[in-house]
């Protein structure tokens, strides 16, 4: 029986030897893994940040634009607003040429001269 403890004593310590050092590999291991991943983390929040630098100067760079643009349309409808009134202005004009022409036509009708021309009636145009 003595023969059997000496091989089976050591093989014993020797397995719990074995398991207690997996055990504290195993542990050391799962210390390990959040250092591991936090320099994963790192990485992505860099790669985040200059992402968002990207979309930032992205942004600053629209607004720019937009105000560039809505000055543009600021000047665009100041234009609009001169050539309505001088449309309005020459309509006046056009108007007034216009009674010019028919009291002109009268006077030679009224002195015994057929014009060449005359206008058509507003009312056949």
């Amino acid at each position: 029986m003595d023969s059997i403890w000496n091989v089976l004593l050591p093989a014993v310590i020797a397995s719990v030897v074995s398991l207690v050092g997996m055990w504290l590999g195993e542990r050391r291991a799962r210390r390990k893994a959040p250092l591991e991943d936090s320099g994963d983390a790192v990485d992505t929040s860099a790669s985040a940040a200059a992402a968002l630098k990207s979309y930032s100067d992205e942004v600053n760079r629209l607004r720019e634009e937009i105000l560039t643009l809505r000055k543009e349309i600021t000047g665009m409808f100041t234009r609009i607003d001169k050539l309505e009134r001088s449309i309005v202005a020459k309509d006046l004009l056009i108007d007034q040429w216009r009674i010019g022409i028919r009291r002109l036509i009268a006077q030679l009708i009224g002195a015994n001269i057929i014009p060449c021309w005359k206008p058509d009636d507003e009312d056949n145009q």
